[in-house]
């Protein structure tokens, strides 16, 4: 085993190897297409925020197609397959979120366009799966939260 997988491995031990995997997975895409991908929405400050802010803490998937691949392969993490949800790949923007050991948290999936109607907008995902989700949706043009 490599050090990089026992890093893996004791940073995430309450992970099974399975999540261990999809979690470096997910890691190695979100870091990839944050520095890779060419991301109109990103580059042209994404509501009101600079492209230099948003290349470092947002990755850009682009087409539903790889956010549904994203989805298939973080199903054991996210405890749910939402990959057949066809609202739920229109989310193309990726916000990793990190706690205080610079561990993968949470995933804060949103599209990019605003005028894309879906069921919710917001999707907020622990890693590892809690009972309970936190997802925001617009009614009206007004935020509000459900826990």
């Amino acid at each position: 085993m490599s050090a990089y997988e026992q890093n893996i491995e004791k940073q995430y031990s309450n992970l099974t190897t399975e999540q261990q995997l999809s979690l470096d997975w997910s890691n190695r895409v979100f870091s990839y297409a944050k520095n890779y991908f060419k991301s109109e929405p990103l580059d042209n400050g994404y509501r009101g925020l600079s492209k230099q802010v948003t290349r470092r803490f947002v990755a850009d998937l682009q087409h539903e197609d790889i956010v549904q691949h994203v989805f298939q392969k973080a199903e054991p993490l996210l405890g749910k397959d939402y990959s057949n949800n066809s609202w739920m790949y229109k989310r193309n923007l990726i916000f990793p979120l990190y706690g205080e050991d610079n561990t993968l948290d949470r995933v804060f999936f949103v599209p990019a366009s605003m005028k894309i109607s879906i069921p919710k907008k917001y999707s907020l995902f622990s890693i590892p799966p809690r009972k309970r989700g936190i997802f925001l949706w617009t009614f009206h043009g007004t935020p509000k939260m459900w826990w």
